[in-house]
């Protein structure tokens, strides 16, 4: 039997083998069990820096529900004097773009 551990929560997630096809469903489940179940925040953005996909984990660090952060921009989270730095290096050749992203 596979057993998968989160690294700080040390919930099990099972597979009867490390061979079993479990379908696409199945991944799709397994992953969103693995990104719920850990302690670490986990966020994804899009291009443009819209929260796309956030945590309990991220949550708890950032104290903004999923509800609240999804579909919000990453100034969300990031401290107001370093936000043109932060757009600066995600957009390097658009530097015009860091004076256009706010919350």
């Amino acid at each position: 039997m596979s057993t998968w551990r989160t690294t700080s929560s040390f919930r099990k997630l099972q597979l009867s083998s490390p061979h079993d096809s479990i379908g696409e469903t199945g991944i799709d489940r397994l992953l969103q069990q693995l990104l719920e179940r850990t302690v670490d925040a986990i966020l994804v953005a899009d291009r443009q820096g819209q929260v796309r996909y956030w945590n309990t984990g991220a949550e708890q660090m950032f104290g903004y529900s999923a509800v609240e952060a999804v579909g919000q921009s990453l100034d969300l989270i990031i401290p107001e004097n370093l936000r043109f730095r932060h757009w600066e290096w995600l957009f390097p050749d658009h530097g015009h773009r860091a004076n256009q992203i706010h919350l």
